[in-house]
């Protein structure tokens, strides 16, 4: 779809305007990482903003010693501490398996009823169309 038509059908919001904000990442410290000086700007601007990440980041670790529960704990415990950090209202790390198998529809499903509890003014997240 063109950007021209794409941005008249559903225009960028005012960023001063936004009251309650939802940041949606695939990992923890993938929103801190990709977006947090704009998070940060809304929080100081009064914003009350929401993380929600959407796998339990057990994946990625080379220690032999390191299991997959253990480091999801550990991950989870680091997006509670930059949450605070950054002044977030909430952080919430789903549990659905990070690099494992689990079922769309559901993740669909949880994602969608933050949205509806939240309703937020804007949702930030990652572009599904772009692979990197």
């Amino acid at each position: 779809m063109n950007l021209e038509i794409l941005m008249k059908i559903a225009p960028l919001p005012d960023y001063k305007q936004i009251k309650y904000a939802l940041f949606i990442g695939p990992h923890p410290d993938d929103i801190e990482i990709g977006c947090g000086a704009t998070v940060k700007k809304l929080v100081n601007q009064g914003t009350e903003v929401y993380f929600l990440i959407t796998t339990d980041g057990g994946a990625g670790s080379k220690d032999p010693e390191m299991t997959s529960e253990k480091l999801a704990l550990i991950r989870k415990e680091e997006a509670k501490a930059a949450g605070k950090f950054l002044g977030i209202k909430e952080v919430e790390v789903l549990s659905f398996p990070d690099g494992g198998i689990y079922n769309l529809e559901e993740l669909i499903t949880e994602i969608v009823q933050r949205i509806i509890k939240i309703k937020p003014d804007a949702v930030f997240a990652p572009d599904p169309i772009r692979i990197i």
